[in-house]
């Protein structure tokens, strides 16, 4: 009875969560009037590639987000949509340097890309026994997706296997605001719709 009782907590707060709608201004889509940020550098995270967000209002969907989980995140105060993942670079940088991904990426106007907005995500895992936990908005783009695969075409080009980059597996979101730190693919949280435990509307 006891675990019934458990179980049957843990759907009601699940449906609670669900049933929950925030709304997130037009704005976010401005990309346009923010500028391109190259990142480079000489450490193993300083080389990646973002894409731009105003975040005006992504920190009004972090405000919305903490009133209804009921705690305060921790946040950067701005925003992106990271689009090749330090990670990613390290393994294909002897085929093509940061500058030309960023060429790349200008030349594909990477700071007009679309992109939908699916909905607010969570992710969490366990570590030393505390529970860590990350939100962020999930998102879909056919041009961010165009970008990485042409970036695996010079690499291709210029003498990389097909498989140093996985063009295609490529979760797309913008990131609100974490516990602890910022969990990622290798904390095995995958940032894609089946993360997203909140509706959101685009307000006109």
């Amino acid at each position: 009875m006891k675990r019934f009782n458990f179980m049957f907590m843990l759907l009601l707060i699940s449906v609670v969560v669900f049933s929950q709608s925030i709304s997130i201004d037009n704005a976010v889509f401005d990309t346009g009037k923010v500028n391109f940020k190259s990142h480079s550098g000489t450490g193993y995270y300083s080389n990646y590639l973002t894409m731009e967000i105003p975040y005006a209002p992504v920190g009004k969907v972090l405000k919305d987000v903490e009133n209804i989980i009921g705690k305060k995140l921790k946040n950067r105060g701005e925003a992106h949509i990271t689009v090749l993942t330090p990670v990613e670079y390290n393994d294909v940088k002897d085929f093509i340097s940061i500058e030309k991904i960023n060429e790349i990426a200008l030349d594909c106007n990477i700071q007009n890309s679309n992109f939908r907005i699916l909905g607010v995500g969570k992710g969490s895992m366990k570590d030393s026994g505390k529970l860590m936990e990350t939100y962020f908005i999930v998102v879909e783009s056919y041009n961010l997706l165009n970008i990485r695969v042409k970036i695996l075409k010079y690499i291709i080009e210029n003498g990389g296997d097909i498989s140093a980059l996985d063009a295609y597996n490529f979760y797309p979101h913008i990131t609100l605001g974490f516990t602890h730190r910022d969990l990622h693919i290798q904390d095995g949280v995958v940032k894609d719709e089946n993360a997203v435990i909140i509706d959101v509307q685009v307000k006109k």
